[in-house]
């Protein structure tokens, strides 16, 4: 399944590139390069598959703090941290 999927890839690239490169006019052009750009997404996808394997988007491993806060991260500096003291930025000084 993954070199078919990477062999109808390349072939979209190609015909793409054919297209383009026979081809005078602007918008038939512009044809030609989102079919090779299909093509590109294609190969990539099909480089990036792992059998067996899940998406890594949202599956029983991520819990929900992690799900709705995701610019969380424990220890920075956020709404309940302590200003620093004003003895501590006049020795700056």
């Amino acid at each position: 399944m993954i070199y078919i999927a990477m062999a109808t890839g390349f072939l979209l690239i190609l015909i793409g590139f054919y297209g383009a490169l026979t081809n005078r006019n602007l918008l038939r052009m512009i044809v030609a390069f989102s079919i090779a750009d299909t093509g590109v997404n294609l190969v990539i996808i099909s480089v990036g598959y792992m059998p067996g394997r899940t998406a890594p988007i949202l599956d029983a491993s991520v819990t929900c703090r992690q799900r709705y806060r995701p610019h969380h991260r424990p220890g920075a500096a956020g709404a309940g941290a302590q200003p620093p003291s004003s003895s501590a930025s006049a020795s700056r000084h």
